[in-house]
Order: C-alpha cells, then sequence, then structure tokens
C-alpha cells in the first residue's frame, strides 16, 4: 500500500510561514477526489472557466459557509495532517542574536522561508515516524506531493545527497523523490490549501490551541482530529544555529546576543550548508519535546 502527502503553504508576508497537508493511502485519495471534485462548483471558478478550492478565494468572495461541506469530505476520510510553522520574524531575530569573532556569517538556504520550513518538515516528520505508528505500519514509507513552487529545482537536484546523509534508521521511511504538481491536476493539494491557510491563520490570530481541537470560526470538528504539528521559537532557532557554528568552528567562540556580548566586527565568512547531517544531531535534542505536538 503506498501513502502519500500532499502539502501547501501559506504565509503571511514577514511573518508566519505554514508549510502543510495531509496524509492518506493512495487508495483513500482517489475515493477522496471524487467526492471533492462534486463539490468544486460550490468554490471559486478561475479564468479558464475551471472551479479549484482556493481558501484565499473562498474568504474573498463570501464563499466562507460553504467551505464546512470541504471539510466534511477531509474527516469523512479521516485524513491526517500535518504542518511546520516557523515565523519569519523569529529566525531573523535568531540570526541578528548570533556572531562569531571575525567572521561574516553567510546564512544561505536559511534565507529562504520555503526551502527552511520544507527542510524542516521533512526532518522532523522523518525522525518522528515511530511515535506515529499506531496512525502509519512501522515502516510504511510516505511519498511527498508538493504544490508547484520555483524552488524544486534546487531541492531536487540535492535530494540524493541529502538522503544520503540521513541516518539508516530515518532514511527507511523516506518514499520516492519529493514531487511538485500543480493543484488543478491534483486536487488533494486543495485540501492542502485548507489546512495550511487555516494554520497560518490560528498562529497569526494567537491562538494556536485552535489548531488541536481545530476549531473554525463558528464550526468545528465533530471527529477528534488527528495529526502533527511543528513549530519553532526563535530561542530554538538560535540554539540550532549556535550549536552548528560551534560543532563546525572548533576554536572560535559563537555568541547569542541573548546570553554573551557581541563579538569584534566580521572579517571571513562562514556558509550554513544546506543539508548538513548535522541538522539530524540537534533534531534529535528536539524529539521529546515535538513528540508532545502529536495528536490522538
Amino acid at each position: 500500500m503506498t501513502f502519500q502527502a500532499f502539502i501547501d503553504e501559506s504565509y503571511t508576508e514577514g511573518s508566519t510561514y505554514v508549510l502543510g497537508g495531509y496524509i492518506a493511502s493512495e487508495e483513500t485519495w482517489a475515493k477522496f477526489s471524487e467526492d471533492w471534485r462534486k463539490l468544486l462548483p460550490k468554490s471559486v471558478a478561475g479564468k479558464d472557466g475551471q472551479f479549484r478550492f482556493k481558501m484565499r478565494e473562498m474568504a474573498a468572495y463570501g464563499r466562507m459557509a460553504r467551505v464546512p461541506e470541504f471539510y466534511a469530505i477531509i474527516e469523512k476520510y479521516d485524513l491526517f495532517s500535518v504542518s511546520c510553522k516557523i515565523d519569519v520574524t523569529d529566525v531573523e531575530r535568531a540570526k541578528e542574536r548570533i556572531s562569531v569573532d571575525n567572521l561574516r556569517i553567510y546564512w544561505g538556504y536559511t534565507d529562504n522561508p520555503y526551502s527552511l520550513s520544507f527542510r524542516c518538515l521533512m526532518d522532523m516528520f522523518h525522525t518522528n515516524r515511530p511515535l506515529l505508528n499506531s496512525f502509519f505500519p512501522p515502516g510504511q514509507k510516505i511519498d511527498f506531493i508538493f504544490d508547484e513552487r520555483k524552488e524544486k529545482k534546487k531541492i531536487l537536484a540535492m535530494w540524493d545527497d541529502y538522503l544520503r546523509d540521513r541516518p539508516s534508521e530515518v532514511r527507511e521511511y523516506y518514499g520516492a523523490h519529493p514531487r511538485f504538481e500543480d493543484d488543478r491536476d491534483f486536487i488533494q493539494l486543495q485540501a492542502a490549501d485548507f489546512w495550511v491557510w487555516w494554520v497560518r491563520k490560528w498562529y497569526d490570530a494567537g491562538t494556536p490551541e485552535k489548531l488541536e481541537k481545530q476549531e473554525f470560526d463558528g464550526w468545528k470538528a465533530i471527529k477528534t482530529p488527528k495529526g502533527m504539528a511543528i513549530s519553532f521559537s526563535e530561542d530554538q532557532i538560535a540554539e540550532f544555529f549556535v550549536t552548528y557554528l560551534r560543532s563546525n568552528l572548533l576554536g572560535r567562540t559563537v555568541y547569542d546576543a541573548k546570553y554573551s556580548p557581541p563579538p569584534k566586527i566580521p572579517e571571513v565568512e562562514i556558509e550554513i550548508v544546506p543539508w548538513s547531517v548535522f541538522w539530524q544531531r540537534f533534531l534529535n535534542r528536539l524529539l521529546v519535546w515535538f513528540s508532545r505536538q502529536i495528536r490522538n
């Protein structure tokens, strides 16, 4: 049996950035798609006349009263939700806190919220897979399908190197190479659009507790939701940067301005390398904390 995760993104410029969606078996997704497609005339038609569910458009065109019908299909097929949230402001503040004597830091892929969120989601989900054995068969691989993004060429180009550096006990959970598809052809991505829009909205409103109970505007989930929610705070991001730099710059002092004074004027550069095996060691330190985010 093949399991698939369909993932989309939603963000508030300069603030909340969420990557997430739903997971189910390929057979379940096929049945889901039939029901979802029947409801699409209740969504918004694009310039090509084709109906496509987009939460942003449902909100903008006064179609919010129809949204619960779409969610009812998600509940009907008992989809497993997953989300990863970072705050761009937290990332930038964390970077501003970190410095090294006589060194200028080049932050690389972490400057791109999508690339950073992608890495966070893939690492944290697969590292925590043993905690999800009650939802997915042990050892079950899951294929990840993302909405089309310009970053896909870089991600796919480095994917084999990324997997090679993953611990064998984690690597076994990864499915096929990630795919990037159009949500008009793969309408399962429209369900992902639904989920990340609400997750971002809850975080923006300062009510992340609604994510667990899935309390929407004027209505809520009927069934007990199941899923995994991942988020990083400024301090956790800063801790990662500090730990990474200290492990790669032996003999140099790495400063976090929250706890120590700033260094001298930078003279040379160091790059935060994407897909580093170091990330796994840092994630292991967060494993216990994130296990609390997994909902029954």
